[in-house]
Formats: C-alpha cells, structure tokens, sequence
C-alpha cells in the first residue's frame, strides 16, 4: 500500500525535532550515569550507552517506515496484533522471567523481552481501529464499555504480573476517549474515584469518609437551592450517627466506623424522608404571569394527572422584550440582562395553576429555566420563561417542558428543536391580543410543521 502524496509535507517537522532532542538528551544521560574511565567511547557496544545507540537507530528505521506505510495497513493488523499480545501477556504470567519480583519478561538466551511494552502500541492500534469504526458514537454506553475494555484487559494483566507503573501508563487512554467525545461526567468521575484510591492511601479512611458525607450535602444544597433542606437532612444524619457511636462505645463495643457511618445513612434517608412526607407546609403556587380573580367560596381541586405524564409542545416562539414582559421580569433581571429574549411555549393541554409543590418550567438545552411562568391568556396552555442574553440561544436549540420534582414523569417526549441561523431581524413592534407585541417574534416553530421547517412570521 503505497501513499501518492509528499510524506515529508505532512509531517510535524517540530514535533520530529522535540522527540529527537529528547532522545539525544536521554542517550546522553545513560553515557553520564554509567560512564567508565576504560570504556570513553560512547558508541562502544560492550557498554550500555552503545547499546542504547542500537536501539536509537532501530528506533529510528522503524519510524521511517511507520510514516511511509499506508495507515490502513495498521487498521487492517489491529485486531490481530492486540489478541497476539493479550495472549503474551498471559503467557508471560506461565512462563515469563521474574526481575525484581515481577514475572514480566521472556528470556531469549541473551535477550530479553517484555511484553507489556508492545502492548502499549497494540493497545493504541486497536483502540485507534474501533474509534475509527465507531466515530461520534461515544455517548452510546455500549461503546464506552469496548472502548474502556480494551484498555483494562492489558492493564489488569499487567498488573497480575506486578508491574504498576506500566499499568498506570494505560489509563492515559481515558484522555483519548474524552478528547474523542466521551461525556465529561465519565471522565471527571473515573479520574474523582482515582483520586479517593489514592487518599485512602494517604489518610485515615474516617476523615475521607467525613469529607465525602459533607460534600454530597453540599451537592445537593447546591442542586436544590435549598438550604434549610440540605441542613435539616446534614442535623438529622449527625444526630444518628453520634448516637450510635456513643451507643456502641458504651454498650455494643462491636461495630466498627464504616459500618456506624452506612448505618446513620440509610436510618437518616429514612427518617428524613417521613418527616418530609409529613411534614404540613403551604405548597409553592406555580407563577403566573397574570393575576387570575380566585372564588374563595369553592375549595380548589388540583389536577394530579398533569403531575403523571409528559408535556407535550403545540409551538415555541422567541421574542424580543416588550413592555408587558419588561414589567413581569422586573428591575433585577432588567438589571443583569444584556440582549434580553422572551421564550414562549405553548403546550397540548391546559395547565392547572392551583397551588401545588410543583411548578412547570421550561427546559432550553437540558436547563431547566426558573423564571418560568403560566400564561394565563387564550386557553392557558401557554409557557413564558426570559432569558437575560441572546447568546444562552446554541448553533442548535431543543426545548422541552417539565413539571419540576417531577421530571422523570412530565418531561416533554418530543421537544422541538431549531437553529440560531433561524432567527431573523424584526421590524416596530405593534400590539396584539395576547398581550405580546406583534412583529417582535424571532422565530416560531410548530409541531405541525415539524422542527425542520420554521415560521418566522407575526403573531
């Protein structure tokens, strides 16, 4: 397989240069470190920085030859050369050479060999292969798992052998995978749990285990925006767990610290979670953005089935400000905003706006946008939320409605979708019944039409 384009032309000349200066620097180090007063010549075989020599120049060949060979010829042999190497590196576990206590190398009479460095490039050819046959699918969980696979099955063999800082060198590969698009939150977790593998190393494991508790309610102080809840759950945790180990100072004398700290876990998530359900307390009233008259003469009934099934979407709209909208977001978001906008959804069923512990929000990008309100004009069924800069609006938009707290039940099943290029210049606004100002709408998309086609004309 021959290329029939200029080699030299697509090579990183600069990149060439750095790895051949560090070659040189490391030849150089070796001939500094051994160095013998009756062997001066540094290209004398017999002595290790000759040695060395040889394996700079194969090194060297080998690369040219790299660089002219065909890159298909390396996909073509991944496969084979990874499933060579695997099964090397459990032979070597059989029969292999022990050196300072790890059974890692083949011995050949004078030479030898060690499988686990080969395995590093069959590692990278075989990866390189299935991503190549696999792009832009790295959020699929399928996908991840081959891809993770193929790099732990030479690192967990190499590590029966023991040979930890070879294996250390494999998960080098994760950075591969995220660079190739594998979700952050992957990436950021394996390499959190990393880190708490090396703490308990380093620390006693209460102090970790204290640590993890007071960030997780941190977390979720941080999530829910809450922080009487997040203290409530933190005091009733505390209280449990100082009980039970004053209980078992005194008077058990058997349990140890991890298992009082699982204990006062799932006794507080049970606690917590009756106190919570018991607990009487006035429900937060969806926001309207228009006062409705309320007939306190008739109990209010609450529709519960909206709280059960997902929203769906008649049409999206975004606007530009105008004054009824500047009104209801108020002077603090005027304040903050720069290029201010007015999203407007209408959904396939009326929203109930009786005071609940609920309240419906629309979803722009999997964010859920708290300055949400009802709408209550024409039939209710409509959605308005602000956003405080044009630019929170992507290349590519979805949105979505969802009844907070009840997000995996309400959340739409079929969000529309469209493009910032969709959204087009407007000319003076004038009034219309809706309250909205007509020829101030951006942009329109309705489920009629589907989220490829886009309206883009007044209200």
């Amino acid at each position: 397989m021959k290329r029939r384009v200029n080699v030299w032309n697509e090579i990183d000349k600069i990149s060439i240069f750095l790895y051949l200066l560090m070659v040189i620097m490391g030849w150089v180090n070796i001939y500094a470190a051994v160095y013998n007063e009756e062997y001066k010549d540094i290209f004398d075989l017999s002595q290790r920085y000759g040695k060395q020599f040889i394996w700079i120049l194969a090194a060297i060949i080998m690369a040219i030859f790299v660089v002219i060979i065909d890159n298909r010829f390396y996909l073509f042999f991944a496969s084979f050369v990874y499933a060579l190497l695997i099964f090397l590196l459990m032979l070597v576990l059989v029969i292999g050479k022990e050196v300072n206590g790890a059974r890692s190398w083949f011995e050949f009479g004078p030479v030898n060999l060690q499988p686990s460095e080969f395995a590093k490039f069959a590692t990278s050819l075989a990866l390189a292969n299935f991503l190549n046959n696999h792009y832009q699918e790295l959020r699929k969980a399928k996908v991840i798992i081959t891809a993770v696979a193929l790099i732990l099955l030479p690192a967990l063999l190499i590590a029966m052998q023991p040979d930890m800082g070879t294996t250390i060198i494999f998960f080098s590969f994760l950075i591969v995978l995220f660079r190739e698009g594998m979700s952050m939150y992957i990436f950021v977790s394996g390499l959190l749990m990393l880190v708490l593998f090396l703490l308990t190393l380093l620390i006693n494991n209460l102090y970790i285990e204290a640590a993890l508790i007071i960030l997780a309610f941190l977390l979720i102080w941080v999530v829910t925006k809450k922080l009487k809840f997040s203290m409530s759950g933190l005091g009733i945790f505390i209280f449990i767990s100082g009980l039970l180990f004053v209980l078992n100072y005194y008077f058990i004398k058997s349990l140890g610290n991890e298992l009082i700290i699982i204990l006062s876990l799932i006794s507080s998530i049970v606690i917590f979670r009756n106190v919570s359900c018991c607990k009487i307390s006035a429900p937060d009233a969806p926001r309207t953005a228009d006062a409705e008259p309320v007939d306190t003469t008739k109990p209010r009934t609450i529709d519960r089935s909206q709280l059960t099934k997902s929203v769906e979407l008649k049409s999206v709209s975004v606007y530009k400000m105008d004054s009824n909208m500047v009104k209801l977001a108020g002077k603090n978001f005027l304040n903050e905003a720069d290029d201010p906008l007015v999203i407007e959804v209408i959904v396939t069923e009326r929203i109930d706006p009786t005071p609940r512990a609920s309240s419906p929000a629309i979803v722009l990008n999997g964010q859920n946008l708290i300055n949400t309100r009802i709408h209550l004009v024409g039939n209710g069924d409509r959605l308005i939320a602000f956003l405080p800069d044009r630019k929170l609006i992507k290349d590519k938009n979805s949105v979505a409605v969802v009844w907070l707290g009840n997000e995996t039940l309400t959340l739409s099943n079929h969000p529309l979708t469209f493009k910032a290029t969709d959204i087009v210049a407007v000319a003076n606004p004038v009034k219309s019944a809706s309250g909205l100002e007509k020829n101030r709408r951006l942009i329109q998309i309705s489920e009629s039409v589907g989220p490829a086609r886009v309206k883009t004309s007044e209200v």
